[in-house]
């Protein structure tokens, strides 16, 4: 209730000035259409003696009348102008988050403790600030939570007792991205990763490793350094198993992957030409 009777009083303070400041406009307007008529009127019919002429007290107490209008004019333009890029403050809130002792535990409407544990904004993990839930015995992050690194990077997922576990989205400082799947602080089963370059890859990962099948979009085969898209297995990072890489030009290779390299299986070029390969090695072309 006080930061709305602020933010009223603020309001028509500024309207205020507002009207005040047309009102003045006006004023200025009219001395200048008053007594400018009279100015010039006294100026035409002065008597000239000797070149100059010779100004009544009434012409010369109108120029001054309508010189202090046209002054008025400009100031009421100009104060106009700055008040039209302003405008009303709003009740000033703190926007500090609190300190780790700060921290207050939030509550379910039934006035019970949260089933993940208490909740807080704002609390220091050595060089990051996490705001979340947290074990009530621990004073670790269990639960869901947000966590900004000093590094710029940002979690924003589950925690068991401290560690990243379950699912969860990792914004990169680079703008790397990852968003699945977490074990004991490192990226497991299903997950999707999007790379700053254009890479992306949807599949399987395994003790921070992709490990089984899964999607690779925008990657390289090394054998001939082209792009494209490869489905299939991998191994510990690796293109390795059972796979398909379908290139940027059209050409696709069907077969066996061993870390990372063709081994067996079939190339096809766009045009229907290609050849076999067995064990890393051309076998036949046709």
């Amino acid at each position: 209730m006080k930061l709305l009777m602020q933010r009223i009083v603020d309001n028509m303070t500024y309207l205020g000035t507002m009207a005040g400041i047309l009102l003045f406009f006006g004023a200025s307007f009219i001395f200048i259409l008053r007594y400018g008529f009279d100015w010039y009127h006294g100026w035409k019919s002065a008597i000239t003696t000797n070149g100059r002429k010779i100004l009544s007290i009434k012409t010369i107490k109108s120029r001054l009348l309508c010189l202090l209008g046209i002054a008025g004019l400009i100031i009421s333009v100009v104060v106009f102008s700055f008040l039209m890029d302003y405008a009303p403050p709003e009740p000033l809130q703190s926007t500090e988050p609190p300190t780790p002792s700060e921290d207050v535990p939030s509550t379910t409407p039934s006035g019970a403790a949260s089933p993940e544990g208490n909740h807080v904004v704002g609390k220091r993990y050595d060089n990051a600030v996490y705001t979340g839930y947290i074990d009530s015995k621990t004073n670790k992050p269990h639960g869901d939570g947000e966590m900004l690194y000093s590094t710029g990077d940002k979690y924003n997922g589950a925690w068991t007792h401290g560690v990243r576990h379950g699912w969860g989205k990792m914004q990169y400082y680079n703008e790397d991205m990852y968003m699945g799947g977490w074990e004991n602080d490192k990226r497991h089963g299903e997950g999707f990763f999007a790379w700053n370059d254009g890479k992306e890859y949807r599949g399987a990962y395994n003790n921070d490793l992709r490990h089984g099948r899964g999607v690779f979009t925008g990657w390289q085969d090394l054998d001939n350094g082209w792009t494209g898209i490869y489905e299939g297995e991998s191994v510990d990072d690796k293109f390795h198993g059972e796979g398909i890489f379908t290139f940027n030009n059209g050409d696709k290779f069907a077969g066996i992957y061993n870390a990372n390299y063709r081994w067996t299986g079939t190339y096809t070029r766009e045009d229907g030409t290609g050849f076999h390969m067995r064990d890393g090695k051309i076998e036949g072309v046709f």
